[in-house]
């Protein structure tokens, strides 16, 4: 006659109620006659803490709070006021929220070296570091935090200490620098800077406990602290939990272990350890992944080595990655229930996708080639140096400083055959997402074996080498439709996407043309004719102010997508993009707008060095007189009012929006 859920607090009368819904579905009325399986469940989660942060993580909680992600860590934004104040911006309302839905919130606060910056500390006297008075203070130099000032002690826990006030918070999180951040005072100098940070913010914490007795405390590790981690986890107290993560190290997607021998040892001794993996391709690109046997994988690490946070990150949103993000939950609850292949058949039965067997055949292969080429590392080195074939020396992100290529070219041409088998599956499915990932997958393998031809090959021109040049301009192409297709039908609704991490999938779809632009130019200089010159970014001229005006009649000769190009060349910080027109001018001056591009804020500056803009030209503006403008904001408005950087704006026709995919295919019309 009825059903009686049990439960010894809230969460798990919530998690009842939403295995009961997923066992049985609920009926189309009201008092309908159910049928369901007599049995019996003993459950519980193989790791307690299942999460994630950034992306749109924060407002995403009611769909990935059904699939018992149970974490949410979420940016308190601190800020102090014109008096130096201390506040915070996280409001109750968004912790009550998460509350609700059965999902604990941990409020952070970000790097420490980066808060003068990204809190506007800039007018608080006694907190900022002093720099290393026998060196030049590099491009873009922002002090840190002096870890040994009282000043900066009360302000954290100023900060603290509204955290603690919000009814609903039981802990917080810290992170320390990303960048090794020494002070040179007199107080500092000569101390391991990490060991400061870790004491300034355990005095901090300690003063908001005042407020909150039962306060907890996080303390995320970083690449910067890496080489030190060992002393790091020496000062942390007993009852403060540790965080690992590292831009170069968690956030990667090798088929490499990611828990080294110094945390595995911490956590087997009964210290409290989490971790904060990139659950997708790469944190700075974007591209489709359908990843079960990577997510598996790293579940099963993390709970063999006895993690109890993972928290999982996934860039720009969860909809480009969701059948990640429910991996992820699915095996940091159970790693070893499922294997992937039956997940991959539940996931397509409850999607509804196509015939589950299909999708699970398609999903492991799909899987099994992506993981070579996330492990490739070719996008996200491409997206720092376009020119990687050349072997140049340009430094990657400080974020990401394991970003050097890494692949065997008979495991790339066996991930390629197997790309070709999912090609073929996903086009017997019919499903869109199925194919772009598929054939963005194989285009991306291509390009890293085309690659490594050019790398191999004599230094003349010969016919192999404008074949393979020709090579990489169709996967180039093919990739950057696949990519723009796939990530702009997961925005759904939210398109344009109002972020600025959205310009990450345009990075990803157009970086393949970079590197097209850089092998040309060799191979024109080499003796080889250039068979799609327009196709390559030429310069208009260079920018070193705000408002920007270039005459580009000649240069636009056909209707549909070009692309302008902003590349940062040097200087004391740097710009941001805000807008992009297409102007047509008659005789008399008048001024007619014939497109538009308004992707902006988007930043270039050091760790930023290019962006392409789209602009879709529309053929009666073909044969005008046409004046590009280009509105930039100085990134210096924001540095004390400084504009102290240059670059280069250029111009380029996109791909045909028709190109075809085929295996054998070469070269693009």
């Amino acid at each position: 006659r009825g059903l009686l859920l049990v439960a010894n607090a809230p969460p798990g009368l919530l998690y009842a109620a939403r295995t009961l819904s997923q066992l049985v579905p609920p009926p189309p009325g009201e008092q309908v006659p159910v049928s369901m399986p007599r049995i019996t469940i003993l459950d519980w989660p193989d790791i307690p803490e299942r999460g994630q942060w950034g992306g749109n993580a924060d407002r995403d909680l009611e769909w990935t709070a059904q699939w018992k992600l149970n974490v949410i860590e979420v940016h308190a934004e601190p800020y102090a006021d014109e008096h130096g104040r201390p506040g915070i911006k996280l409001s109750e309302d968004y912790v009550a929220r998460a509350r609700r839905l059965g999902v604990n919130p941990v409020p952070y606060i970000r790097h420490l070296e980066q808060l003068v910056r990204t809190a506007d500390l800039w007018h608080i006297p006694g907190i900022a570091a002093t720099p290393d008075p026998s060196v030049p203070t590099p491009n873009e130099y922002v002090p840190g935090l002096c870890m040994s000032s009282p000043a900066t002690v009360e302000l954290l826990a100023g900060w603290m200490t509204q955290i603690a006030r919000l009814e609903g918070v039981s802990e917080l999180h810290v992170r320390l620098s990303e960048d090794r951040a020494p002070c040179f005072c007199p107080r500092c100098r000569g101390k391991e800077p990490y060991q400061l940070e870790v004491e300034c913010i355990v005095q901090a914490w300690e003063k908001a406990r005042e407020v909150k007795p039962s306060l907890g405390l996080r303390i995320l590790l970083s690449q910067g602290s890496y080489q030190v981690n060992d002393l790091v986890l020496a000062a942390v107290p007993p009852e403060v939990k540790v965080i690992y993560y590292d831009g170069g190290r968690t956030y990667d997607s090798s088929h490499a272990p990611m828990i080294y021998p110094l945390l595995a040892d911490y956590a087997a001794s009964g210290r409290w350890l989490g971790v904060y993996p990139q659950i997708t391709h790469s944190w700075r690109v974007v591209f489709p992944w359908t990843a079960p046997q990577f997510i598996h994988a790293r579940a099963a690490e993390f709970h063999n080595k006895k993690l109890q946070s993972v928290i999982g990150y996934a860039v720009p949103t969860n909809r480009h990655h969701e059948f990640n993000v429910m991996a992820l939950a699915e095996w940091t609850w159970n790693v070893s229930g499922r294997t992937p292949a039956e997940f991959c058949r539940a996931y397509a039965q409850v999607k509804g996708i196509c015939d589950p067997d299909l999708f699970s055949e398609w999903a492991i292969k799909v899987g099994e080639a992506g993981w070579w080429l996330a492990e490739s590392r070719l996008l996200l080195r491409a997206i720092y140096n376009p020119r990687l074939a050349l072997q140049e020396d340009v430094p990657p992100d400080h974020r990401f400083e394991r970003s050097e290529l890494q692949y065997e070219r008979g495991q790339i041409e066996r991930a390629l055959a197997t790309a070709h088998e999912a090609w073929e599956l996903a086009h017997r499915a019919g499903v869109a997402d199925m194919v772009d990932e598929s054939e963005a997958l194989c285009a991306g393998l291509r390009a890293l074996l085309a690659l490594d031809t050019v790398v191999r090959l004599p230094q003349r021109a010969t016919a192999e080498l404008a074949t393979t040049l020709a090579e990489l301009d169709y996967v180039a192409a093919v990739l950057h439709t696949r990519v723009l297709n796939w990530g702009r039908r997961a925005y759904g609704d939210d398109n344009p996407p109002l972020f600025p991490m959205a310009a990450r999938l345009q990075d990803t779809a157009n970086v393949l043309f970079r590197v097209s632009d850089a092998l040309w130019e060799r191979g024109v200089a080499l003796g080889l004719e250039d068979p799609l010159p327009e196709r390559r970014l030429r310069r208009l001229g260079g920018w070193s102010g705000p408002h920007l005006t270039f005459e580009v009649s000649d240069k636009i000769a056909a209707p549909g997508t070009w692309f302008v190009g902003l590349d940062y060349g040097r200087g004391k910080h740097g710009a941001v993009l805000q807008r992009i027109a297409l102007y047509a001018v008659d005789d008399g001056g008048y001024r007619e707008r014939v497109a538009l591009n308004e992707d902006g804020p988007v930043y270039l500056g050091r760790w930023k060095r290019w962006y392409e803009a789209e602009l879709h030209v529309p053929p009666e503006a073909v044969g005008r007189r046409l004046e590009l403008e280009v509105e930039l904001q100085p990134q210096g408005e924001m540095w004390q009012g400084r504009w102290m950087c240059d670059g280069t704006v250029g111009i380029r026709r996109g791909p045909p929006t028709d190109l075809e995919y085929r295996p054998g295919r070469r070269g693009v019309t």
